[in-house]
């Protein structure tokens, strides 16, 4: 996978917006919402989408290991949501696994019971969400 580092520094992608209940979309954000550095993954197209802007703006794309998983849960997308969706579902993960809460990022949930989509990056202690 292809990640983004900012003045050295890992840049967390977009996730999903609990609020809404779909994966946030560059295109749809505010330009006062779009900070250097902010990107998004697509999974379908395997591809990533980023925001340059400023004079400051010191990108640099880099491959970065990963795990991609698919995983089946025993209950409705709506029951998912009501326990507080993709937030408390990393917070739990990142318990299990002992890892980083910021190294989980979901990017799709679906129906069929509940499907999470989601990928757990390389331990990075630089990451922007540490900062």
């Amino acid at each position: 996978k292809i990640g983004i580092k900012k003045n050295g520094r890992v840049v967390k992608p977009l996730g999903y917006n609990a609020e809404t209940r779909a994966p946030v979309d560059i295109p749809t954000l505010k330009p006062e919402e779009l900070e250097c550095g902010t990107h998004q993954y697509d999974k379908e197209t395997q591809s990533i989408i980023f925001v340059m802007k400023g004079p400051d703006c010191d990108l640099r794309v880099h491959q970065q290991d990963t795990i991609e998983v698919s995983m089946r849960l025993e209950f409705t997308v709506e029951e998912f949501w009501n326990k507080s969706g993709p937030t408390a579902f990393v917070d739990r993960l990142a318990g299990v696994l002992g890892i980083n809460p910021a190294r989980i990022v979901v990017v799709d949930v679906r129906s069929g019971s509940t499907i999470v989509d989601f990928f757990i990056t390389e331990d990075d202690d630089t990451t922007e969400d540490d900062a």
